[in-house]
């Protein structure tokens, strides 16, 4: 009878090891895996972070290469992103026609930000309550909504296919 309350015990001490271990790898990789550093800027909303990954801002349009403005909007979303920790957060959609990856751009955060999960508005499909506009990082600057302030972005949304996280927030932005 000893032997087998021992082998409970045994048992339940390795399920918890391991099941923290694994919850706390996931964790760590899961905010390691969203932040990095620019390797260069595209054009004023799309970037090529460190990791070799090209990113289409979400909820802006830049002007198109060779045309009026496009090169201003490459230099000040250079100057927001350059020598800063950025940190990518997804939403509804991963990828466009292009295979760029869609995201939102944060710099500035705190050590460890709490985003919500990228599948998160995947599961609220438009008309549901989703709550509160979500914060982001508590201590950072969205980029993407700052290029709308600096005024050299229009703002820009597929209607129809859904709400985006930070959709309201720069619509209030762009309306102000």
């Amino acid at each position: 009878m000893v032997h087998k309350k021992w082998g409970i015990s045994v048992f339940l001490s390795i399920f918890i090891f391991t099941f923290l271990t694994t919850w706390l790898t996931v964790s760590i990789f899961s905010v390691k895996e969203r932040k990095y550093g620019l390797d260069r800027v595209i054009d004023g909303d799309t970037v090529v972070l460190d990791s070799g990954e090209k990113i289409r801002l979400l909820g802006i349009d830049a002007p198109d290469k060779g045309t009026e403005n496009s090169d201003k909007a490459s230099v000040i979303l250079e100057s927001i992103l350059k020598d800063s920790i950025v940190w990518l957060e997804g939403d509804r959609y991963e990828n466009d026609l292009y295979g760029r990856r869609l995201g939102w751009l944060w710099v500035g955060c705190e050590s460890e930000p709490r985003f919500r999960p990228d599948d998160y508005m995947k599961k609220h499909r438009g008309g549901e309550n989703l709550g509160d506009n979500p914060v982001g990082c508590e201590s950072g600057v969205l980029v993407n909504e700052q290029m709308i302030i600096m005024g050299v972005v229009e703002l820009y949304f597929v209607e129809g296919e859904g709400e985006l996280k930070y959709e309201e927030r720069l619509r209030l932005i762009n309306n102000n």
